[in-house]
């Protein structure tokens, strides 16, 4: 089960939700130094502390991350952080 689960609705087509997506993942990974890849409609991130996924379909973008121990006690602030990156680009 992931530390993190934040889902945002979105109305845009596939193709532009995913070009979004790749945007939020280079983004993030520029901040916080994953890296990152797609496979399938996911992008799956790796970076010191933290593994996950972002999801992509018709309708949603889901983040779902694990958190090593160290950054556990921040969960709420990340958590935070990625509501507030997804409303961003996402709204």
């Amino acid at each position: 089960m992931s530390d993190i689960v934040v889902t945002h609705s979105h109305n845009m087509n596939h193709a532009d939700a995913r070009n979004l997506a790749t945007e939020l993942a280079n983004e993030l990974a520029a901040r916080h130094h994953l890296s990152h890849h797609w496979e399938a409609d996911t992008i799956h991130f790796e970076g010191i502390g933290v593994h996950g996924q972002i999801e992509v379909d018709a309708s949603n973008i889901c983040i779902c991350a694990e958190l090593g121990w160290l950054l556990k006690p921040l969960r709420g602030v990340i958590e935070k952080e990625i509501s507030t990156v997804l409303n961003s680009h996402f709204s």
